[in-house]
């Protein structure tokens, strides 16, 4: 933690002292505050998401089980993550200079499937680690598990091009909507799974669910603003 601190502040002075920044055109201060406002919202929901499951997993089925879990998401779901943080970051600023519908939805078709062949590579992975006998984990007891990371890692790594379209297009008001929507219905979720499930596969099903959601929301208030804008430019 103290390495990652210094790291910020010595970045944080390097950025200021040698790199000037020039503002082509200067947004109102309460309109910038209510986009940062609306960013943590989203950073904090997306923070909640990716490290929630866990919490729950150890509430309910104990530290061994919780053990057990983390190491199966991090062995099948660390590819995933590694690709979604690079795709998220890198296709922001492509899709902030340049937006074209077309292009975006043959880049997402290209991601679906990279992400099956990632987990074919993965599945292939395991089979060869199993015949070899490398590690003692029985990652038989776990096919299901197994199966069900290996979605969540194609439907995470789906959403990092649908996040960056959303953030880079939208606006405010837009992305305020999608941040209610999506935390009051994985909200919901996620209370179901506390009081309601008791089996670890059904809880990381939910998570799936909670991320097709944030996909599904977030597309389909992206692809209504970009309707409504071209119509605007149609009638003027």
């Amino acid at each position: 933690m103290c390495i990652i601190i210094l790291s910020f502040v010595l970045s944080l002075y390097f950025c200021l002292k040698r790199i000037h920044f020039v503002y082509k055109e200067m947004a109102p201060s309460r309109e910038i505050i209510k986009t940062a406002i609306q960013f943590l919202i989203s950073i904090t929901s997306f923070s909640f998401l990716i490290f929630g499951d866990r919490l729950i997993i150890e509430h309910k089925f104990g530290l061994e089980e919780f053990g057990n879990y983390f190491y199966l998401s991090n062995f099948f779901l660390a590819p995933f993550s590694i690709l979604q943080n690079y795709i998220g970051f890198k296709q922001l600023i492509v899709f902030k200079r340049n937006f074209n519908l077309s292009r975006f939805d043959r880049f997402n078709k290209k991601i679906i499937f990279f992400g099956l062949c990632l987990s074919l590579i993965l599945i292939l992975f395991l089979k060869l680690v199993n015949c070899l006998k490398v590690l003692s984990f029985d990652f038989d007891h776990y096919n299901l598990i197994i199966m069900l990371l290996l979605i969540l890692g194609i439907i995470r790594l789906y959403s990092s091009a649908i996040t960056s379209a959303f953030e880079a297009k939208t606006n405010v008001n837009t992305f305020k909507k999608g941040n209610f929507i999506f935390i009051t219905l994985s909200s919901i979720i996620v209370v179901l799974d506390i009081f309601f499930i008791h089996t670890l596969y059904l809880i990381v099903l939910s998570i799936i669910v909670i991320w097709l959601i944030r996909c599904t929301v977030f597309r389909k208030l992206l692809m209504q603003q970009i309707k409504r804008e071209s119509n605007q430019r149609i009638k003027d």
